[in-house]
């Protein structure tokens, strides 16, 4: 049901304030935009979906950060259907296969529910299966670009008791991850080090190679494409070792933007043509819909504006389905560079109408997110690469 987990979470805010539902339409009388008990029941129930005026007094009652409450309900909309099976077992494995495939709100409804029915059983599961649950939703939630509540999850992950070193390391990762996707490179930096720190310990290749992708992406996007290189190669070897065939796309697309900002577009392509094609045979549709903006901009940077424009167009009609904002917003910054190249105006006014709308959506950081922020501060700054 929409509104179900924001629902939960202001219910959770006012049981913690020790509030009655009158109480809080009580304490919002003094503030421009009331709140009925019926309506915050309502809500509560998942019934009904508050509107922004609301939830600025319900976030000033509770004394919550306004962000968080609409992180919630963010993550509501995107929310969706869960299958009607209550096997949890059958739930993740749905929940992998959704996530593998692009369908990010249909597997982050399978994982949640999965963690519903373990929740309310009445003995307490070990320590790695609790951190398994959360860890699930967490990298669904990253790959949405939800950051804060990812974060939240995988701390939650680190304060369960007696973790093993594997799940240890998992969690450890993918916080690096996040923290990079933020833009708390240091912070990124220290936890990838204990994560490699530890899977060279367990002495699992595929362990270590996960976390020597991490690390090569905290290094490309610190500026240093060069050192991220080798990390990327010796992650790859191991992936296509293992037949970890989403992973091996990944590590390869990663390995075709180093190069393309290493000043070699051609071999960068030729990686990117490689991941295109895994994604493609295997099903991956939001790594495909990637790795097209991935070439678009080895085209662009090539000088080839008419293989650019027709393969972002191409990413963005894979991303619409999936409604990957960040891949859109890519794809449309080079669709928009290209029309300032050919000094197109009305094109480049019509597309930079949705590159701010998509800016709107993107939490990470991108080349392409900073060059644009940059020359919307600066708009009468000569046109650059991303």
């Amino acid at each position: 049901m929409r509104g179900s987990r924001l629902g939960q979470y202001l219910r959770k805010c006012r049981l913690e304030s020790r509030l009655s539902l009158r109480q809080v339409e009580r304490l919002s009388e003094k503030y421009p935009e009331k709140v009925a008990n019926s309506y915050l029941s309502g809500c509560e129930r998942g019934r009904l979906i508050p509107s922004l005026r609301k939830l600025l007094v319900l976030a000033a009652i509770y004394h919550q950060p306004v962000q968080r409450l609409l992180d919630e309900l963010e993550l509501d909309l995107c929310h969706g259907p869960a299958p009607e099976t209550s096997d949890p077992d059958e739930l993740r494995r749905l929940g992998i296969h959704e996530a593998q495939t692009g369908d990010l709100g249909r597997a982050l409804a399978c994982f949640r529910k999965r963690r519903e029915l373990l929740d309310s059983e009445s003995s307490p599961l070990p320590s790695d299966r609790s951190a398994e649950i959360r860890m699930d939703v967490a990298v669904v939630l990253k790959r949405l670009g939800k950051f804060r509540p990812a974060r939240e999850e995988i701390e939650g992950c680190l304060r369960i008791p007696e973790l093993s070193s594997r799940t240890l390391v998992r969690c450890l990762d993918l916080l690096a991850g996040v923290e990079r996707e933020m833009g708390s490179l240091r912070l990124a930096r220290l936890h990838s080090a204990e994560a490699g720190r530890l899977a060279r310990e367990i002495g699992d290749p595929l362990v270590l190679a996960h976390t020597e992708n991490t690390l090569g992406n905290i290094l490309f996007h610190s500026g240093d494409p060069g050192a991220a290189f080798s990390h990327y190669e010796a992650a790859l070897s191991t992936f296509e070792a293992a037949a970890d065939w989403r992973s091996s796309a990944v590590t390869a697309s990663n390995l075709g933007n180093c190069l393309i900002r290493i000043g070699k577009p051609e071999d960068g392509i030729r990686w990117l043509e490689k991941a295109l094609q895994i994604a493609r045979e295997r099903g991956f549709r939001n790594l495909a819909a990637d790795t097209l903006a991935c070439l678009a901009r080895g085209y662009f940077k090539k000088g080839n504006l008419d293989r650019a424009t027709d393969l972002a167009y191409e990413s963005i009609g894979l991303a619409r389905e999936g409604e990957y904002f960040d891949v859109l917003f890519t794809a449309y910054y080079y669709l928009w560079r290209v029309a300032r190249r050919r000094r197109l105006p009305l094109e480049e006014k019509r597309l930079l109408k949705s590159l701010r709308y998509f800016r709107t959506k993107v939490e990470g950081r991108s080349p392409e997110t900073e060059s644009f922020d940059e020359q919307l501060s600066r708009p009468g700054r000569e046109d650059r690469d991303a």
